[in-house]
């Protein structure tokens, strides 16, 4: 009710229909409670199935975490085993080019000895040739002159003109005519 000052309250209570509306809030309670109950049963059922559902799915989930944990761990062992092996087998084949590279080293340093050995040879040989070679033809010189009487500088220029070769020829032969070659032989 509006009085002329503002507003206030009205108590009474069939005005205000009070009674109207409790009447029918209990109406509505007493009719819709079989359905909320009903509605509230069913849906705790469907969230204890919900929730079942979860447990089986989160022991299913750790069952194939558990499995997967397993394979990863013979995944990881298989791996370490491949990698022992491509290291032993990486570690032989290192030792066996090693082993190559050795033996060849040691045929081209016997090879290179050799090699050496027989140009040192060959060169000590050639130095004692012409060691001998030179001494005979001092000796020959020296016979040549006392045989038919020249001077050492005709016979050396003789030597020398004619060849080292030639006249080392001529001359053994001519030792041999004499029979000298056992007294020059040492």
């Amino acid at each position: 009710m509006f009085l002329a000052e503002g507003f206030s309250f009205n108590f009474d209570i069939l005005e205000t229909n009070l009674v109207n509306i409790l009447i029918l809030i209990g109406l509505i309670v007493y009719v819709a409670k079989g359905f909320f109950t009903s509605t509230i049963d069913a849906r705790r059922q469907q969230i204890i199935k919900t929730l079942d559902n979860l447990d089986e799915n989160l022991l299913v989930s750790n069952q194939k975490f558990l499995e997967t944990t397993k394979q990863l761990n013979q995944i990881n062992v298989i791996i370490e085993q491949l990698e022992k092996d491509h290291s032993s087998q990486k570690m032989l084949f290192l030792e066996k080019r090693y082993s190559v590279f050795v033996n060849d080293i040691n045929r081209l340093f016997d090879l290179a000895k050799q090699i050496i050995d027989k140009t040192s040879q060959d060169t000590f040989q050639f130095l004692q040739k012409y060691l001998i070679t030179l001494v005979i033809g001092k000796l020959l010189i020296k016979y040549i002159e006392g045989v038919n009487g020249k001077s050492a500088a005709k016979t050396e220029a003789a030597f020398s003109s004619s060849g080292q070769a030639e006249f080392l020829d001529l001359a053994v032969i001519r030792l041999i005519k004499l029979g000298l070659d056992g007294q020059l032989s040492m």
